[in-house]
C-alpha cells in the first residue's frame, strides 16, 4: 500500500527542486538588480513629479541617466546569470536609449515620449518572456508577468498617444516610473526571500 505522507513529501521535494532551478539559477541571484532598477525608477518618478515643468532637455537628461543606470545594472546581473539572453537584450536596448537621450536629446516632446514608450515596451516584453520561462509552480511567475504587462501596456499607450504637453508628460513619466519602481522593489524582496528559503539547509 502506498504511503500518502511519503508521496506528498516526494512531491514537495520535486517542487522545491523545480523552484530552485527556475528561481535560483535565473532570478534568485539577480534580486539585487531588480532592487537597483526599482530604486532608479523611483528616483526618476519623484524627479518628474516634483519638476513637471522642467525643460525638455532636463527631462530628457533625467530619463537618459535612468535608462543608462537601469541598463548597466541589468547588464551586470545578466552576465552573472546563465539564463541571460533576454536580460542582455533589454539591458543593451536600455543603454542605447539612454545614450540617445543624453547625447541626442532631440527637440520634440513627442519624440521623447515615443522613446520612453519604446523602452517600456521592451522592458515589458522581456519580463513577460522571463515569466513564461519560469516553472508554472513558481510563486513569483505571476508577479513578473504582471510587471511585464503593466510596463508593456504603458509603453504601448505612450507609443500610440505621444501627443501631450510638457507638464502632462512629466506627470505621465513620473507616475509610470513610480509604479514600475514599486513593483520592481517588491519583486526583488520576493526573489531574495524565496532564494534564501530554497537555499536553506533544511529545505527538502
Amino acid at each position: 500500500m502506498t504511503d500518502p505522507s511519503g508521496h506528498q513529501a516526494e512531491r514537495a521535494r520535486a517542487l522545491a527542486s523545480q523552484l530552485r532551478g527556475g528561481l535560483g539559477d535565473r532570478l534568485g541571484r539577480m534580486w539585487w538588480t531588480f532592487l537597483l532598477r526599482g530604486g532608479f525608477a523611483v528616483l526618476l518618478g519623484l524627479y518628474a513629479l516634483f519638476n513637471p515643468s522642467a525643460s525638455l532637455s532636463l527631462l530628457a537628461l533625467a530619463l537618459g541617466v535612468f535608462c543608462l543606470a537601469d541598463g548597466t545594472a541589468g547588464f551586470i546581473g545578466a552576465l552573472l546569470n546563465s539564463e541571460r539572453r533576454e536580460f542582455l537584450l533589454q539591458s543593451l536596448v536600455s543603454v542605447a536609449i539612454g545614450a540617445v537621450l543624453i547625447f541626442w536629446p532631440g527637440e520634440s516632446l513627442r519624440a521623447l515620449l515615443i522613446v520612453f514608450g519604446l523602452w517600456l515596451l521592451v522592458t515589458g516584453v522581456t519580463q513577460v518572456v522571463s515569466a513564461r520561462r519560469l516553472d508554472a509552480a513558481d510563486p513569483n511567475r505571476g508577479l513578473l508577468n504582471t510587471l511585464g504587462l503593466v510596463a508593456g501596456g504603458a509603453g504601448l499607450l505612450l507609443l500610440l498617444w505621444p501627443g501631450t504637453g510638457l507638464v502632462a508628460a512629466g506627470w505621465i513619466i513620473g507616475l509610470v516610473a513610480l509604479l514600475l519602481g514599486g513593483v520592481l522593489i517588491y519583486l526583488s524582496l520576493r526573489f531574495r526571500e524565496a532564494s534564501r528559503r530554497l537555499q536553506a539547509p533544511g529545505n527538502p
